[in-house]
């Protein structure tokens, strides 16, 4: 389900992109950045004001509104990938999150690493920290 509904945003914010492709149009740099900018309005449209963290479904009373923290490492993971700068308040704010939340899953741990890695040097502890987890969760 988590998959599907991921798809089917970035289909969503892709829109204009898929259309030029479907009819063999080539496509603009200003309409990649269009929709990346468009996907950034969504994540952040829908992060969690209390901690900075995203949740399984937003806007969703009960347990789905929980945050989740393999998804917020993807979202932070995704935004720092687009450019985006970590001094960026509310995306300083999941980047705290991150850092200070008990992961317990290894996929998590290692989406969490990924976003360790893309940060500067001061966050490398923290990459050691997550990659010591990830092989001492295959022994």
């Amino acid at each position: 389900m988590k998959i599907r509904s991921c798809l089917a945003v970035i289909l969503l914010a892709l829109n204009g992109v898929v259309q030029a492709v479907a009819t063999d149009k080539p496509l603009t740099d200003k309409q990649i950045l269009a929709a990346i900018d468009q996907l950034k309005r969504y994540f952040y449209g829908h992060q969690r004001p209390e901690d900075g963290a995203w949740a399984r479904t937003p806007g969703t009373p009960g347990k789905n509104s929980m945050p989740d923290k393999g998804i917020t490492a993807l979202v932070v993971h995704a935004l720092l990938l687009s450019g985006e700068t970590p001094q960026n308040p509310p995306l300083a704010k999941a980047i705290s999150f991150l850092k200070d939340a008990d992961f317990d899953r290894t996929y998590d741990v290692a989406v969490r690493a990924h976003v360790w890695a893309r940060l500067p040097p001061m966050y490398r502890r923290l990459l050691q920290r997550d990659a010591m987890w990830l092989l001492g969760a295959h022994d």
